[in-house]
C-alpha cells in the first residue's frame, strides 16, 4: 500500500496489491482445461518445467489397482491430473496411493525419447488389478 501525496490517506497502488493469487508451484502446467486421464503426460511435462521434482510412478485408486503419475519434492506431492498441492501423507491416505518407481528430469526425458510416449515406461507389479504383466504403456490406456 502506498501513501498518496498530500492526503495522509492510505490508497491502492497498484493493482496487484489487492489480488488474491494461489501460490502454484513451478511444476504445474497451466491453462490446461481437460486434466483427466492426462496424469503421465502432464507430470512429465511439468517435470521439464521444473526439474527439482522428482516423477513418480505408481498406482492408486480403491483397489490400489490404477496406474497413476504424480511429482514429489520435499515433502509435498503435485497431482497434475487433480491440479493440486498435496502434503505428502496426506496424498497417499487421500487417494489410497502406492509409489513404485522415482525418476529424475534426465531419466524422464530419456525415456519419453526412447520409448516415444509420457509412461508408464516399466512393467506392472504383479498386484495391478490385471496380474498378467502387462507393460505399462499398455496397461496405461486401459487405466486412463
Amino acid at each position: 500500500m502506498a501513501v498518496a501525496a498530500g492526503h495522509g490517506k492510505r490508497r491502492v497502488a497498484f493493482k496487484e496489491d489487492c489480488q488474491v493469487k494461489p501460490k502454484w508451484p513451478e511444476c504445474r502446467v497451466p491453462r490446461i482445461k481437460n486434466r483427466a486421464g492426462r496424469c503421465y503426460e502432464l507430470a512429465c511435462k511439468g517435470l521439464m518445467r521444473a526439474p527439482d521434482w522428482l516423477l513418480v510412478h505408481g498406482r492408486y485408486g480403491p483397489d490400489v489397482g490404477m496406474g497413476h503419475a504424480w511429482l514429489l519434492r520435499e515433502g509435498q506431492i503435485f497431482c497434475p491430473t487433480c491440479d493440486r498441492l498435496f502434503e505428502e501423507q496426506l496424498y497417499y491416505a487421500f487417494a489410497n496411493a502406492i509409489p513404485e518407481i522415482t525418476y529424475t528430469d534426465v531419466d524422464a526425458a530419456v525415456n519419453i525419447v526412447k520409448q516415444g510416449h509420457y509412461g508408464p515406461w516399466e512393467r506392472m507389479a504383479d498386484s495391478n488389478g490385471w496380474g498378467d504383466g502387462t507393460a505399462w504403456g499398455e496397461a496405461s490406456k486401459r487405466a486412463g
